[in-house]
Order: structure tokens, then C-alpha cells, then sequence
């Protein structure tokens, strides 16, 4: 009785309202395109799923670049004092190790600089075999010119890509062209990484201001700072 009482409020309620019929909200919907029959997709095994970010992070001098973008910038330093001892040569060789063993879910570009600053590619590219052997090419057929250091608008460049969250910095000198002073360069730096990158800095036989200077560009950005030998291509110390 109780329940034909409240059905009946219920229809009343509806007429005063002028609402028409209102079907069933619990019925099951069935899209238009939904066959019962179909069976389920079986589950994506762990690690299958093609997320490049499980991919193991690119390493440089020994140490690991934090990425969350599965592509990577690396700005190398080759202005006129590059040319003392091997340090241009070592330079190539790390950037040969580390770029030899990107997987292919990467992206990567680069950039060299003096007081002039010049890319591998306009954006950056999939880390194909014939990508990363052209890389290669590239940096190694480069050669110190005697030019000056122009940190902050290589590094400006390295970060024009906004997909790009890495950016690893080898340098082996004070800022010396390009913006004013060390503030200079650090604050175009910041300006130009409003994707937040992190940048993670190699410092060759960093010392003084100059060693201060990586250390801030590092911390703007959430990244690390390592010291690099000059002589030998062996894992930096002094991370921070």
C-alpha cells in the first residue's frame, strides 16, 4: 500500500511539474557500436607499454640525466681554451658514448658554442641509428676557433624546444660574451626555461666564480652540478 502511495506521489509530482516520461536511469546504455560477444583486450604486460620514460636515462661523463620528456639537449662549450690539453677530444668522445647509447624513444639535439652558437638540427630528432651516427658526425667534424663563451645564449637555444625537460651543459670557462656579466647570462637562462627543463651542468676544472656560476645555473633549475677533468673522460665528482 505504502509503495503504491509513493508512486502515485511520484507520477502526480511529475504532471506537476509537466515532465513527460522519464525513462528507467538504470537500465544498462549500450553504445551504439558495443558487441557482448567481443573479448577483452588481454592485459599489457609491465614494462610493454611504450612509455619511453622507462627507458634507462642518458648518461654523460658517468653521470645520469634526469629527463621526463624522453628527449634530451646537449649544449657543449667550444670556444678557444676547449683546445687546451685533450679537452675538446674528450669532450667528443663522452658525447659519442652518450649518444651512441640513447634508445631509440629518444629525441636529442645539439648545440655548440663560442661567441657564436650554432645547432645540430632546427628541432630535435628521433634517436634513430642514422640520427644519432649524423650527431656524431657533426660534433666530431667541430673545432675550437679561438672565440670566446657565450653560456647563456647556448644554453637559451638548447631550451627554445619547450618539449624539451633536459638539458646537459658542458663548459670549461667563465661567460664572457653574449649578456652582461655572470647575473647576465644566469637570468637569460632562466627567462628562456619557462618549461622548466632541468639542466644539468659539467663543469671542466671549474674554479672560483666560474665553478659558482655552473653551480647556480644547475640549482635554477632543480638540476646537478659535476666537475669534470680536463685529461681524462672519467666519472665527475663533486656532484651537488
Amino acid at each position: 500500500m505504502h509503495a503504491a502511495l509513493l508512486a502515485l506521489s511520484f507520477v502526480l509530482f511529475q504532471v506537476d511539474l509537466g515532465l513527460g516520461y522519464q525513462p528507467d536511469l538504470d537500465l544498462p546504455v549500450l553504445p551504439e557500436n558495443y558487441d557482448p560477444a567481443k573479448q577483452p583486450p588481454p592485459p599489457v604486460p609491465p614494462g610493454d607499454h611504450g612509455d619511453p620514460r622507462d627507458e634507462p636515462p642518458p648518461v654523460f661523463y658517468g653521470e645520469e640525466i634526469p629527463t621526463e620528456s624522453a628527449s634530451l639537449v646537449y649544449v657543449l662549450d667550444f670556444s678557444g681554451s676547449m683546445s687546451f690539453g685533450n679537452r675538446v677530444d674528450t669532450a667528443k668522445a663522452e658525447f659519442r658514448r652518450s649518444v651512441s647509447e640513447l634508445p631509440p624513444t629518444f629525441r636529442l639535439n645539439v648545440v655548440i658554442y663560442d661567441c657564436s652558437i650554432i645547432s645540430w638540427s632546427s628541432r630535435a630528432k628521433q634517436a634513430t641509428p642514422d640520427a644519432k651516427a649524423d650527431a656524431i658526425r657533426w660534433v666530431e667534424s667541430q673545432h675550437p676557433a679561438g672565440g670566446g663563451t657565450a653560456t647563456g645564449p647556448a644554453v637559451a637555444l638548447g631550451l627554445a624546444e619547450k618539449e624539451n625537460l633536459a638539458v646537459a651543459l658542458l663548459t670549461d670557462g667563465d661567460p664572457n660574451c653574449g649578456a652582461d656579466r655572470h647575473e647576465g647570462h644566469r637570468a637569460m637562462i632562466r627567462h628562456a626555461n619557462s618549461q622548466g627543463a632541468v639542466i644539468t651542468v659539467f663543469g671542466i676544472d671549474a674554479w672560483g666564480e666560474y665553478r659558482v656560476f655552473c653551480q647556480n645555473v644547475a640549482a635554477d633549475s632543480g638540476g646537478a652540478y659535476f666537475d669534470v677533468p680536463s685529461t681524462t673522460p672519467s666519472k665527475g665528482k663533486g656532484g651537488m
